[in-house]
């Protein structure tokens, strides 16, 4: 009788495979996850930072004034300092830093509306230093006019993420470890 040889895996050798490749993914998973709350982080702040942007550019290319304040239904400016909420972009003719947009697409002062943000919704939120808690001001120069202000993206646990800091000149930039983030 002839002999055949069989081949393919056993048992054990399959068994110590999946041992393997449950290790790895035990201490991959978390890593991946750190790294998709910090890839979240860096688009929330991201967005903000185009914002204020816009805000200063605009600002500066038609010497208006202009105010961008945090709002959660698009529609009022909010106390608080959770920018992750959303904001509103908007001429502020009247220097009063508040906006309620009527039907037209206007402020209720008659400053133009000229951009919404429905905010992060990502799990991230981005609180901010006094500094910066409720508005931020553009003026035509492009200044933004107050002490440097921190915008800090924080995970659902309160652990600093990444920051942001918005100078008295209005260019934002990456917060360093001797800036003040907080969450």
């Amino acid at each position: 009788m002839e002999r055949r040889s069989h081949s393919g895996f056993t048992l054990v050798e399959l068994l110590i495979a999946i041992v393997v490749a449950a290790i790895l993914f035990a201490v991959a998973i978390p890593s991946f996850n750190e790294l998709l709350e910090r890839q979240r982080s860096w688009s929330s702040l991201n967005e903000l930072r185009t914002g204020l942007h816009q805000a200063r550019e605009y600002a500066a290319r038609h010497a208006v004034r202009i105010t961008v304040c945090r709002s959660a239904d698009g529609d009022t400016c909010l106390a608080g300092d959770r920018w992750s909420d959303g904001w509103i972009v908007f001429e502020d003719p009247s220097n009063l830093r508040d906006c309620s947009v009527t039907s037209s697409g206007v402020c209720d002062h008659g400053g133009r509306v000229l951009s919404v943000s429905p905010g992060t919704g990502n799990g991230i939120y981005i609180t901010a230093n006094h500094f910066v808690r409720n508005t931020v001001r553009f003026y035509p120069e492009g200044f933004a006019r107050a002490s440097n202000g921190t915008f800090t993206a924080c995970s659902a646990d309160g652990e600093v993420l990444r920051g942001m800091v918005l100078a008295f000149s209005g260019r934002a930039r990456v917060a360093e470890a001797g800036d003040n983030t907080s969450c």
